[in-house]
């Protein structure tokens, strides 16, 4: 008897695991920047993205992308898409222009959209020595990988939906990620930018609406001339940068961006000495705690 009910305990249990490891891993949620902000201060990512790109490129940073949903041709935009609204959560929109947390699309392209959703490897990536344990939590594996890093880029870059382009977005088909990576570097590690840009080509080759396809060859192999094969577009319509980007505090003395030696792309500059020694590196972040500025009233 009492072997029996070992026996039926130990089916039970074995099917239970069974269950477990067959069950769908919980969704991955955003927690928002401010959680990452915590711990990566001190290494300036948070001052870079919140101040320094808004600084350099305005409504093109990073920063400014929850703004754009905002503008005036992005209703438009959104309806060519068939959204009655562009901060529709489900919408691609909002998918390329916003991080969601707490219920709402709460800021710009911030760090789990790169990263992934952090709600599963937060606490774990804070552990020395937890990366290869953070990534199989869900943190994005981007290290040393540049063509992952394309990749990701060429996603929201590189426009696919031939109706947004119809309808005067711009397509992307000029996207070069490895300049563009360049423009935001938030790390210490060197990058063969370069490669990222080849990468981001390949990622995105024939991608763009709107761009050339590669020629199909003739008979005898000679490729077909480009003007029999590029598609008759008009070129895309530039973005509405008119609406204005939080303002920076007075007192805030922003890095000097040096052109590189030989290119019109920039080097990030030497960290600028502290004025004193109680002078914090990096504000606390307002991404998620300051009121939205200009962020219309949805419907």
């Amino acid at each position: 008897m009492r072997l029996h009910m070992t026996h039926e305990w130990l089916r039970v249990r074995v099917a239970a695991l069974v269950l477990a490891s067959s069950a769908p891993a919980a969704a991955q949620t955003f927690l928002g920047p401010s959680k990452c902000v915590q711990c990566h201060d001190h290494e300036r990512q948070a001052a870079k993205w919140q101040k320094e790109e808004p600084l350099a490129f305005k409504g093109k940073a990073h920063y400014a992308t929850l703004k754009q949903l905002d503008a005036p041709k992005a209703l438009g935009w959104a309806k060519a898409i068939g959204l009655a609204d562009p901060y529709d959560l489900k919408g691609s929109c909002v998918k390329c222009h916003a991080t969601v947390f707490r219920g709402d699309a709460n800021a710009g392209v911030s760090c789990e959209i790169c990263h992934g959703a952090a709600s599963g490897y937060n606490d774990l990536h804070q552990q020395k020595g937890s990366y290869a344990r953070a990534v199989a939590a869900g943190l994005r594996d981007l290290r040393d990988k540049p063509a992952a890093i394309a990749r990701l880029c060429v996603e929201c870059h590189v426009v696919t939906d031939r109706r947004l382009a119809a309808a005067g977005h711009p397509a992307g088909e000029g996207f070069d990620a490895g300049a563009s990576l360049l423009k935001l570097v938030h790390w210490t590690r060197g990058y063969d930018f370069a490669q990222v840009t080849a990468a981001g080509r390949a990622a995105g080759a024939g991608r763009a609406v709107g761009a050339t396809p590669p020629a199909p060859a003739r008979a005898g192999g000679r490729p077909a001339t480009a003007a029999a094969t590029a598609p008759a577009t008009a070129p895309p319509a530039p973005w509405d940068w008119s609406q204005p980007v939080r303002a920076l505090p007075q007192d805030y003395v922003p890095e000097p961006v040096q052109p590189a030696a030989g290119g019109g792309e920039t080097e990030p500059a030497a960290p600028r000495a502290r004025a004193r020694v109680d002078e914090p590196v990096v504000p606390p972040s307002i991404a998620e705690d300051g009121a939205l500025v200009g962020r219309r009233t949805r419907r």
